[in-house]
Parts: structure tokens; sequence; C-alpha cells
């Protein structure tokens, strides 16, 4: 049984490097919106530190964990600053983006605001061959392991009036491309701009009650792949409790769940599952986010 998942394991994970995107992907795109745009860095003002952990396909073994983490705040004079870590680990591969985050803040109209961000970082890459278990007497010389740092910045924009919003953001602009040559072995990485977008607003259902419900959509697009779009809707209660579901274009659906425990600490979970017949057997993923507000 396990061979048979491990075989599928690799065979979805060559189907993503061909037909999917190269970045990460969660569902909770709302929650951590600065990881796809700087520019949404301390949109509420204040400090804000989030934390994302999401488990793809968990009936597999060795499947990809993708965890995040990012901390934004309010620095006075139109300015947002903060720092955000995403880490992709699939199978014997890692890597983990590290940015610094810049926004500044433009009034247009009286609830219009414009909010430009710069994010500038590197990507830490690494391949880790001991991982691998050959049947060869002797190592094979071309499982060696690699490390490889790749700088990158990226730009965003963020636009605000009342309970609507549009973004759209290039968390990483350079098509960056390093070779690394180490005893007649040659190894290269390639990464492609993502460009994303969302566009959501918030309609109050019930004053009263402080019902409201918020519509969204999430789009990610990269050279090479099909466009990958986040159909979610959330219904909120007294701003302490949401449910809601999500729906993607890769035949993926979602549950998701933010529970807010009290003025400081919010906490959300995803259970997702996918249609399409390739991914029966290795199961849903999870995706658990704690938040605190300063």
């Amino acid at each position: 049984m396990k061979k048979i998942y491990f075989i599928a394991l690799l065979m979805i994970i060559v189907s993503l490097d061909t037909k999917a995107q190269q970045e990460s992907l969660i569902t909770q795109y709302n929650s951590q919106m600065v990881l796809f745009n700087p520019a949404a860095v301390s949109l509420d003002g204040g400090s804000t530190m989030t934390l994302l952990h999401r488990r793809h396909w968990a009936n597999a073994p060795m499947s990809p964990i993708t965890t995040s983490f990012t901390y934004g705040y309010d620095a006075g004079n139109n300015v947002g600053l903060g720092v955000s870590v995403i880490m992709d680990k699939v199978f014997v591969t890692q890597s983990t983006f590290v940015s610094i985050d810049y926004s500044y803040r433009l009034q247009l109209e009286d609830e219009a605001f414009l909010y430009l961000g710069v994010k500038a970082g590197a990507n830490f890459y690494a391949i880790n061959a001991g991982g691998l278990n050959t049947y060869n007497l002797v190592a094979d010389p071309s499982l060696n392991t690699t490390d490889i740092i790749l700088p990158n910045i990226g730009f965003g924009a963020h636009y605000t009036k009342g309970a609507f919003y549009f973004s759209v953001g290039v968390p990483r602009v350079l098509d960056t491309r390093q070779t690394k040559t180490e005893n007649g072995l040659v190894s290269v990485v390639t990464d492609k701009p993502h460009l994303y977008s969302a566009m959501g607003y918030e309609f109050l259902v019930s004053k009263s009650e402080n019902i409201y419900v918020r519509p969204s959509v999430f789009t990610r697009t990269v050279t090479g792949a099909p466009i990958i779009t986040d159909f979610n809707t959330m219904v909120g209660f007294n701003r302490s409790f949401e449910i809601g579901a999500t729906y993607r274009t890769n035949n993926a659906f979602a549950a998701l769940m933010n529970l807010k425990l009290n003025n400081q600490f919010t906490t959300g979970w995803v259970y997702e599952v996918n249609s399409q017949s390739q991914y029966s057997n290795v199961g849903s993923s999870l995706e658990v986010l704690l938040k605190y507000q300063f």
C-alpha cells in the first residue's frame, strides 16, 4: 500500500510541475494577503501576527507541507512595515522565501484608499538527496545535496473603498534562474513570476445582529500553467464567528471556519478535497491558522 501512495505522490508532483503553480497555494488567502501582495501589510492598522500551516493530501506519505508566518504593523505617517516567511516542503525539496514588506497609503476620497507596496527578500532552495533510498551498492553521483539562494523583489497595489477591495500583486518579479556546477554535475532552479489578483465585498445582512456575507475571488496566473481561481463566500456573526466555502477551478472544494477567541486571538480551519480522479487515494488537505492582534 505504501508503494501505491508513493507512486501516486510522485505522479502528482510531476503533474504539478507542468500544469499548476510553482509558488505556494493556500485557501485562507484573505488572512495572509501580504504573502501575495506587499501592499496589504498592516491594512487594519496596529500590529498583527499570523501563523498558518497546511498539509496537502493527508493520506500520502511525504506529501507537500506549507508553513507561513507574517507580521505587520502600522509604522505611522501612512507607512506599513512587516516581515513574511513562507516555507514549502515537498518530498526531499524545501523552499523558504523570506521578505521584508513595505506599503504606503494614499487617500483618494473620503472612504477610498490606495496602498502601494514593495517586497524584498530571497528564496532559500534546498534538495536533501540523503533522503532518497537507492538500490545501488555505490552512491549515485547525480544525487548530490543542493543549496541555492535566489534574491528577488515584488510589488503590489491594494485599493479599498468602504466594504469593497481590489488587490493585485507580483511577490517575486524576477524570473530567476541559477545554474550550479559541481564535480561535472549541473543543476538548474527557475522561478517564474506569479500574478495574484483578488476582489471582495462585504454585504451587511443584519445591522442589529451584526450578520454579514463576504464573497471574494482570488486568481493566480503564471506563464505556462492554467489560470486558477478561488471563489470564496464567508458568512460572519457578530465579528466573532465565520463559516464559509471555497470552490477552486481545479475541482477543489473547501469548508472554512474562523473563530475569534477574544479581542486578540483568532483561529481558523480548512478542510479541502479534490474531485479529480488522480487525487482519490491521497486524501484531503488540512489548513490551520492562528492570528494574534496586539
